[in-house]
């Protein structure tokens, strides 16, 4: 098989000068994804798989998993939307019969749709594509530390007040610092699971502590649903690993879920973080939080 190098050789003997050949290999690599991951997918749209967040910094066993995250840094410019239709558009300008992938408009539900597929009378490297994946896989992002070296020195500064330059000399001793230690890595969180009596009980104490408070009746009226292998099922248990959304319609709860979630995780001497938008909501629930007995002072 032949090398990343090996493919950017042949391709510039035939591309004009004019194609930015990085840009090309990356448009190349970015489809190559999109094609082995969603194959019927928007071309304009492939950027979005550079954008899988919860990957990074996980050691991932899934192999598509593996590759989109070995992607995301190595391919990082790519995943800025007006970015990628730069670099698309100058790909599919390219000439086309050197071009891995060939594209095609069609007209869908109305809308000018872009489609793509493998150039199947490619001559030039026909099997880049795996080249890529290999590339991507086995990349290894280079951290390069500037020190200064052993030797003399000399800096100044100049006085705004009074005109004066005022300079020094600074001597290095010849030697090599250590390189700093990565720190270990945090132990992984256990899994936070409630069931939905669990919450409704959290939700009648508050009620108790604070008669007008309604998160226990609408909680009681509410369902709570999960997606389980792509299908969505009721659920009597709230589980949260890691990143967890919740999803729900405009007043559908979602706030009164979270007020009986955070006194119910506080109870069990958890730490919950809330990001509220703004200074009005955040001191509404310090006020709920303080006649809950959550808070012990401001």
């Amino acid at each position: 098989m032949s090398s990343l190098e090996t493919i950017k050789r042949s391709l510039r003997n035939y591309l004009p000068t004019s194609v930015n050949l990085d840009d090309f290999i990356k448009a190349e690599m970015t489809l190559a994804l999109l094609e082995k991951c969603k194959p019927e997918g928007d071309p304009t749209k492939a950027y979005l798989l550079l954008h899988n967040y919860s990957l990074l910094g996980e050691v991932v066993c899934d192999e598509t998993a593996f590759l989109l995250q070995k992607a995301h840094r190595l391919l990082h410019s790519c995943s800025s939307k007006m970015n990628w239709a730069k670099v698309l558009e100058n790909y599919r300008n390219a000439q086309s019969e050197f071009c891995l992938y060939i594209f095609t408009e069609k007209i869908e539900k109305g809308s000018k749709v872009l489609k793509f597929a493998r150039n199947t009378e490619l001559a030039v490297e026909p099997d880049r594509a795996d080249v890529y994946f290999d590339y991507i896989r086995n990349h290894k992002e280079e951290k390069h530390f500037g020190y200064a070296k052993g030797g003399e020195y000399s800096y100044s500064i100049k006085d705004k007040t009074s005109s004066t330059v005022y300079s020094a000399d600074v001597e290095i001793p010849d030697c090599t610092p250590q390189m700093p230690i990565s720190p270990p890595p945090k132990k992984t969180r256990k899994k936070i699971s409630v069931s939905t009596d669990e919450l409704l009980a959290s939700a009648a104490e508050m009620a108790e502590k604070k008669p007008d408070d309604y998160c226990y009746s609408i909680l009681k009226s509410n369902t709570l649903k999960a997606v389980t292998e792509g299908n969505v099922k009721s659920a009597n248990r709230l589980e949260i690993d890691k990143i967890t959304n919740l999803v729900g319609m405009v007043g559908s709860g979602k706030s009164t879920l979270m007020k009986v979630l955070s006194y119910h995780l506080a109870k069990a001497d958890k730490k919950v973080v809330l990001v509220l938008d703004t200074v009005s909501v955040c001191w509404r629930c310090v006020l709920i939080y303080l006649s809950l007995e959550l808070v012990s002072h401001l």
